[in-house]
């Protein structure tokens, strides 16, 4: 997994921000089929690490490129349905959710923030964005405390 600061997350284009959600987050990579010939190579964007292989010549998600493959990726900084897959996926990771929107609900240019457990919180003008930033937040949170977590010290149960 990357390791990113806040600022480097506030600061990412919207296609690195989806990248690095749907890698570090959702746990999508792109697989690179080379076998025999180069009329057999693509690339697919997969689940996990495990790619799905061609079944008797069906080519659905095989691409000439790995761009090409990345353009199946969801679109979760604009399309909510695929933001809130983020949210489930942070679920089953046991974090808890909290998004909610700041201010009068019929302002256009309120604030949303969301939190998953007790990590970072993220604030934004798009529920969507906002959702993406604090998952990856908390991922990376998440990962620095395990790695970093002194066996001496005592745990808070």
């Amino acid at each position: 997994m990357s390791k990113y600061t806040r600022e480097q997350i506030e600061a990412m284009t919207p296609e690195q921000l989806k990248r690095s959600v749907a890698t570090d987050v959702m746990g999508l990579s792109v697989y690179h089929y080379d076998k025999d010939f180069e009329a057999n190579c693509y690339y697919m964007l997969v689940d996990g690490i495990d790619p799905v292989a061609p079944f008797d010549g069906l080519t659905t998600g095989e691409r000439k490129t790995e761009e090409e493959a990345w353009s199946d990726c969801p679109d979760y900084l604009n399309d909510i349905a695929a933001a809130w897959k983020v949210i489930e996926e942070m679920q089953v990771k046991g974090f808890a959710t909290v998004l909610q929107r700041l201010g009068d609900y019929f302002a256009p240019d309120d604030l949303w923030e969301c939190q998953f457990g007790h990590m970072p919180m993220a604030k934004d003008e798009s529920a969507q964005v906002v959702i993406c930033k604090a998952a990856l937040l908390a991922v990376i949170q998440d990962e620095k405390k395990s790695y970093f977590h002194d066996p001496d010290d005592e745990l808070p149960f």
